[in-house]
C-alpha cells in the first residue's frame, strides 16, 4: 500500500524533528582499536551497533552523534575516500514506517545531508538490495559523492557507505576498498 501524502509528510515532520539532527563530536572509546586494526578482522563497535571492517591504515574519525544517531568515518590516507556508517534509532517500528527505507532516505537522509552540505541529490534509481533487505543508492552532497546501502529493523535504521570527495579525482583503488569494507559491514551487535 503506497503512503499518503498526509502520511508521509507527517512521517517526514517526526524523522526530520526526532532522528536526524546537527552532530556535535566525541571521540569513540575504542579509538586505539579502530586505528590499529587490520582489514580483514571484524571489529564490533557499539557505537554504531555493528561489526565493521574498516581498510587496513585508514584513520577513524571523531564520532559524530546526537541522541537519534551516530555517525563513525573513516579516511583513506589520501583523505579524499571514506568508509562510514551511520546508525539512527527511528520515531516508528520500521515496520509500520509508509513507504519504509525509501521514506527514511528521502525526508531523513537526504534532507540532513542538504543540511550539512547544502546539497543532496540523489543520482540514478534506489534499487531494492534483497541481500541486505534494504535499498541501495547513490547520494551528491555539495562535498561528497556516496554509495550506500539503508536497512531498516525494528526502531533502528543504518546507512553503510562507501563516499569520495567531489573536488579531488577518485582514487580507484581507495574506492574499492571502502566498497569492500561497505559491502562486508554486519548490522546489529549480538548481544
Amino acid at each position: 500500500m503506497k503512503p499518503t501524502g498526509l502520511q508521509k509528510l507527517g512521517f517526514a515532520a517526526l524523522t526530520l524533528c526526532v532522528c536526524l539532527t546537527g552532530c556535535h563530536h566525541a571521540l569513540p572509546t575504542t579509538q586505539q582499536t579502530l586505528t590499529t586494526q587490520a582489514a580483514e578482522q571484524l571489529i564490533p563497535l557499539k557505537t554504531v551497533d555493528a561489526t565493521v571492517t574498516p581498510p587496513a591504515g585508514w584513520a577513524p574519525e571523531p564520532l559524530k552523534q546526537d541522541e537519534k544517531h551516530r555517525h563513525q568515518i573513516w579516511l583513506s590516507p589520501s583523505g579524499h575516500t571514506a568508509y562510514g556508517v551511520i546508525y539512527m534509532s527511528l520515531p516508528l517500528p520500521a515496520a509500520i514506517i509508509p513507504g519504509g527505507a525509501e521514506t527514511v532516505l528521502e525526508e531523513g537522509f537526504l534532507p540532513n545531508m542538504k543540511k550539512t552540505e547544502g546539497k543532496a541529490d540523489l543520482v540514478g534509481e534506489v534499487t531494492d538490495d534483497p541481500k541486505r533487505g534494504g535499498i541501495r543508492f547513490v547520494a551528491e552532497g555539495g562535498f561528497y559523492l556516496v554509495r550506500a546501502f539503508m536497512v531498516l529493523e525494528g526502531m533502528h535504521a543504518w546507512a553503510v557507505y562507501a563516499g569520495t570527495e567531489r573536488s579531488a579525482p577518485v582514487n580507484v583503488e581507495e574506492l574499492k576498498l571502502a566498497e569492500q569494507a561497505r559491502d562486508r559491514t554486519v548490522l546489529g551487535l549480538k548481544q
